[in-house]
């Protein structure tokens, strides 16, 4: 439908009547290559774009510097494949307007918790895409405004943590980590904490069972229309 396709992110789809959730063409930057991204159009309102989504190990997390750039994995019908919608274009989207931020989490237990940030804005390629968060909400405790705050994406951590992120010393938070089933693992076996962790959740020693994150700017009201 081109009345929703090419829109700038999903909550102008939604504002536009693409109230279904799935996948959709945005153009953030016009006259710029559309880009295939999901839309949440339900949860709390809808409005939401993901950026991240990991259910399993079928796409290998650990890339270099220019793949988080530019994005990588497979968008599907449902949501339900492994990707990162790339540094660049987080980068476009969260400089465009005020982004709120939601991270959704599962354990083993199919036990849920959510986290929520009123501010969420990665910085330039030239800024090695510094993560600035903050206006914590939710369950699960606030590890981004905790441990990631000016943080680079970039440091010596992302070999020994199996995938890129914005990590410091090494990290509390990391969910492009490696999925372990049932969730524990250690020290012994693994030698780093590389699962993919939120640590003040589970703690460093639980890789989490599907992690999802995804953005909508904060002007974002259900019952607007054009």
């Amino acid at each position: 439908n081109n009345i929703l396709n090419c829109r700038i992110n999903c909550a102008e789809i939604f504002t536009n009547g693409g109230r279904e959730s799935g996948m959709y063409v945005i153009t953030p930057v016009p006259g710029q290559i559309p880009k295939l991204v999901y839309c949440d159009q339900e949860t709390d309102g809808g409005g939401w774009t993901y950026i991240q989504h990991h259910i399993n190990n079928d796409v290998n997390f650990n890339k270099d510097w220019i793949q988080y750039q530019h994005g990588f994995g497979t968008v599907d019908c449902n949501g339900g494949n492994n990707f990162w919608l790339g540094n660049e274009m987080i980068h476009i989207m969260t400089s465009q307007s005020h982004q709120y931020m939601r991270v959704d989490l599962k354990d083993w237990d199919n036990n849920e918790r959510y986290a929520l940030y009123t501010h969420f804005r990665v910085g330039s390629a030239a800024t090695d895409y510094t993560l600035t968060v903050g206006g914590y909400q939710g369950d699960p405790r606030g590890g981004f405004c905790l441990y990631h705050y000016n943080i680079l994406f970039a440091g010596n951590c992302a070999m020994n943590e199996a995938g890129g992120w914005w990590y410091n010393s090494c990290s509390a938070v990391n969910l492009n980590g490696v999925i372990y089933h049932n969730g524990v693992y250690n020290i012994t076996s693994h030698g780093f904490d590389n699962g993919m962790i939120w640590g003040p959740w589970k703690g460093a020693w639980y890789s989490l069972k599907e992690a999802s994150m995804k953005i909508r700017p904060a002007s974002f009201s259900p019952n607007a229309t054009e």
